[in-house]
């Protein structure tokens, strides 16, 4: 959920027919793509943790006077193809979160199943000191880059006599994903 102030300015104190109001966004959306680097495969949870999650608006400076150290977290379901640029989290479900510079010990962590081996892996980074502005959205790409896929051939070649003759070669193929 979103939340907008309005104000009016001054007003002189006789009888105004109506008053323009002009709304603004006061708190941050958050949302998260994935980046350059990305194996394809399913995320199943986001979680942004250590990060302020109440406070107090003040109209007279527009700001917020922060505290409660919070995580937020949401289960999903969403495929994602290994492409760049795709949303991680269902657009309804974009974080809007009180502006703030982030604290010390605030984290992003997002479980991620990849399509190869169907296994969870959990991938995190260090999101302190990053400043959520008033009123913006803000984006994080996550990528895969603490995962790697190697391809493996193995080939068993049988040792023939200059006399020639036949037998069976076997050929294995296959990749495996390391962290």
């Amino acid at each position: 959920t979103d939340l907008t102030v309005a104000t009016t300015g001054e007003l002189s104190g006789a009888s105004i027919p109506s008053a323009s109001l002009s709304f603004s966004h006061i708190l941050t959306g958050v949302r998260i793509l994935t980046g350059e680097n990305i194996i394809p495969g399913k995320i199943t949870r986001i979680s942004i943790n250590g990060i302020y999650g109440k406070g107090t608006y003040s109209y007279a400076t527009n700001s917020w006077e922060t505290d409660a150290i919070k995580s937020f977290t949401q289960n999903t379901d969403i495929a994602i193809s290994g492409n760049a640029g795709e949303s991680i989290m269902d657009e309804a479900l974009t974080y809007m979160l009180i502006p703030q510079t982030l604290p010390e010990g605030a984290s992003l962590t997002i479980d991620f199943v990849d399509n190869l081996t169907h296994t969870t892996h959990q991938l995190q980074a260090n999101i302190a000191g990053i400043v959520l502005p008033i009123g913006e959205m803000v984006t994080f790409r996550i990528e895969t880059s603490s995962l790697s896929v190697e391809s493996v051939l193995e080939v068993s070649v049988p040792t023939f006599a200059h006399s020639g003759g036949s037998s069976t070669c076997y050929i294995k193929s296959y990749s495996t994903l390391t962290t």
